[in-house]
């Protein structure tokens, strides 16, 4: 009997998906719970979902252009496409069982949400959803 194969959701600030103890001020986006009860009424499939935690430099981070905004001196959202591309390949290798299709993979939350649309405009084939 084959393993089960299932799509993967990667979702960037990370922290703020499960725990309120680690999320920003304190409220989690209750991204498991929200997925357990949308696959219990069969509204979506099964799947997989990765948090990306962001560090103290989330601005430049997720903002993958020079801004006028003060506190982004360095931007390194670019970057961001670069990781997605090595993670597919990371996930074909672990020891989950991930559909291999960008169609199976999506991303975006938030400002991250910014940046996981920039990443699907730019690198076509990592997301298939965004």
């Amino acid at each position: 009997m084959g393993r089960e194969h299932y799509p993967v959701l990667y979702l960037n600030d990370g922290q703020n998906l499960f725990d309120p103890a680690t999320a920003f001020a304190g409220v989690h986006w209750q991204a498991g719970e929200t997925a357990t009860r949308l696959i219990g009424a069969q509204k979506i499939p099964p799947l997989i979902i990765v948090g990306i935690d962001n560090t103290k430099a989330r601005l430049n981070e997720y903002i993958p252009y020079k801004s006028s905004q003060p506190r982004v001196l360095h931007a390194k959202g670019s970057a961001i496409r670069v990781f997605a591309a090595r993670g597919d390949a990371a996930d074909r290798r672990s020891l989950f069982g991930v559909k291999r299709a960008a169609k199976h993979r999506a991303g975006g939350s938030s400002l991250g949400g910014l940046i996981a649309l920039y990443t699907h405009l730019a690198a076509p084939g990592v997301f298939g959803r965004c």
